[in-house]
């Protein structure tokens, strides 16, 4: 299996700046979640059984009398392992949160076996309840706990409360959602099921210290409501994406929505947006004809306080207006909640995660086990037919495809999550394929087909999604078996770096402060075969091929 990136149409093998395993000693290891903060640090989330977790000749031991628990772990901007520890296997994990100045925050649920005992991490301790309680820890640096907030059902008896997402704005207060049962306390701030029946949803804000600004209830006249996706626009107002059950649902005192389902299970989904003060902005309803499908994957908040919903298939309506998309295809509302443009941007596979781009553009991830998988503008092909295959792939404000990554091997291997830093992403996954090769950078499941989890670091060069524009441009001779010549001397432009691949992807060339209009630029040591010369000019990249003959 090898890691492709595309770059303006043309294909390049990325080699990482780091690729290793997270290696369960003959068990099964399952990622649920990862972070990065801004100094480039990464945080993993996930579960591992049976046996000791091994991550870079480092043992986490399994808890002693279990046999799965999970795990939590930091890894620096260079690959590097700084702390993890383990956690009991009732939690389930919900969410992970940074601030801008490194604040960690882990949400989760647990059910205790006996009920009134307690749950204590690193001695931030509380009471558990019979049913299904939520909390979120806070963590240093070190990953030790530092704090702690309930959700605390307002009877301190049974509780069913807890995060199904949850993010940081632009000051750094948590956004969370989530589900509870008849009333739930928070920091002193409740809520109240007016029904009183199975569950409701709710929405609040709350500053990295814990005190809650405001809340919000979202009241089904059966159960759930709460946002299932969200994303917080650059102006701190907040998308999401939910469903409840019933006839209708109840958001704040003066909003409903009517299901449009018929049947004896009636319910719907929902898009919502609310200001950063917590007021309802608009709502707009989901619908889907009868047998039609149609699965949502996300949504993400645009640049212009806008929102993009990611749908896979079948027949949607928003607010009755038909989305009329086919395979995969993005949705984008305006800020006032209308339907400003729908496309197509996949076919033959499952669309996962979406999450806009500062230049307009939008990060996409998703998995396929066809023999092909078509995004815009180029097709991928299985590295083996009838098993899963990742893809993250990066869109332009065109909704063109500049480059993706490829991860597949003999077995169902797929991309988790992708997130962003400064100069390139942290790509994690799992993999059922005997071993992974990032272009030299071989990894091995030890236990296959059970899964074992990758993580690697791409700094992806020259990347179009830092560029302004990328251009055609000329060299000669053409074909050549000494030296390549380019020309800008009719532009403005200087060339700042050569880049030259061949046709496997591998970079074989690289020339730096070339500071030029005419280049010249040796390649008789270059073997006979085709290349891609890549010019970088401050903010344009030029790209030309070549044939080098002997």
């Amino acid at each position: 299996m090898a890691i492709t990136l595309t770059i303006a149409f043309e294909s390049f093998a990325q080699e990482p700046t780091w690729a290793w395993q997270l290696d369960a000693d003959n068990s099964i290891c399952i990622l649920r979640l990862m972070e990065t903060d801004n100094a480039g640090n990464t945080y993993v989330v996930g579960t591992f059984s049976e046996f000791d977790l091994t991550i870079q000749d480092q043992i986490l031991p399994m808890p002693e009398g279990e046999t799965s628990a999970g795990f939590m772990l930091k890894v620096d901007p260079n690959g590097n392992l700084l702390w993890m520890k383990s956690f009991p296997n009732a939690i389930i994990a919900s969410d992970l949160a940074i601030t801008s100045d490194g604040r960690l925050f882990f949400a989760f649920t647990i059910t205790p076996e006996t009920p009134f005992s307690p749950i204590d991490i690193d001695g931030v301790s509380f009471t558990m309840y019979l049913g299904i309680n939520g909390y979120v820890y806070e963590f240093d640096e070190d990953g030790t706990a530092i704090a702690g907030h309930e959700f605390q059902d307002g009877s301190n008896f049974f509780t069913l409360s807890g995060l199904n997402t949850m993010d940081v704005d632009g000051e750094d207060n948590l956004i969370m959602s989530g589900v509870y049962s008849s009333s739930m306390i928070i920091n002193g701030f409740q809520f109240t099921h007016p029904e009183g029946l199975f569950t409701a949803g709710f929405l609040l804000k709350m500053d990295a210290d814990g005190t809650v600004a405001w809340g919000e209830d979202f009241t089904p006249t059966d159960d759930r409501g709460g946002f299932v996706f969200m994303d917080v626009a650059p102006d701190n107002s907040i998308f999401g994406y939910g469903v409840w059950g019933g006839d209708s649902l109840y958001i704040g005192d003066n909003f409903f929505i009517e299901s449009q389902e018929e049947g004896e299970l009636p319910g719907g989904r929902y898009s919502a947006k609310f200001s950063a003060e917590g007021n309802l902005i608009w709502a707009t309803y989901i619908g889907s004809e009868p047998g039609a499908g149609g699965s949502f994957s996300g949504i993400t908040a645009t640049s212009d306080n806008g929102a993009a919903l990611f749908f896979n298939g079948g027949e949607v309506s928003i607010d009755g207006v038909p989305l009329n998309g086919t395979d995969g295809y993005l949705a984008k509302q305006n800020f006032e909640g209308g339907i400003s443009s729908v496309q197509d941007i996949a076919s033959q596979g499952s669309l996962a995660k979406i999450k806009a781009t500062e230049d307009d553009g939008f990060l996409i991830q998703s998995n396929f086990d066809s023999e092909t998988f078509t995004i815009p503008g180029t097709t991928i092909t299985s590295a083996e037919a009838g098993f899963r295959d990742g893809v993250l792939f990066k869109l332009n404000s065109e909704l063109e495809t500049e480059w993706f990554v490829q991860v597949g091997g003999e077995d169902n291997d797929q991309i988790v999550d992708a997130k962003p830093f400064d100069g390139g992403y942290i790509v994690v996954g799992d993999y059922q394929s005997s071993e992974l090769d990032f272009n030299g950078e071989t990894i091995t499941n030890d236990f296959t087909p059970d899964a074992d989890i990758f993580i690697a670091r791409l700094d992806i060069p020259l990347s179009v999604s830092n560029r302004d524009k990328v251009e055609l441009v000329n060299v000669f001779p053409n074909p050549t078996s000494d030296f390549i010549q380019v020309d800008l001397r009719e532009t403005d432009a200087r060339i700042d770096q050569i880049s030259i691949f061949d046709v496997t992807g591998k970079m074989v060339l690289q020339e730096n402060n070339t500071a030029g209009q005419f280049i010249q630029i040796e390649v008789s040591n270059l073997p006979q075969g085709q290349y891609t010369a890549l010019l970088q000019s401050g903010m344009i990249t030029y790209v030309s091929k070549f044939i080098k003959q002997n």
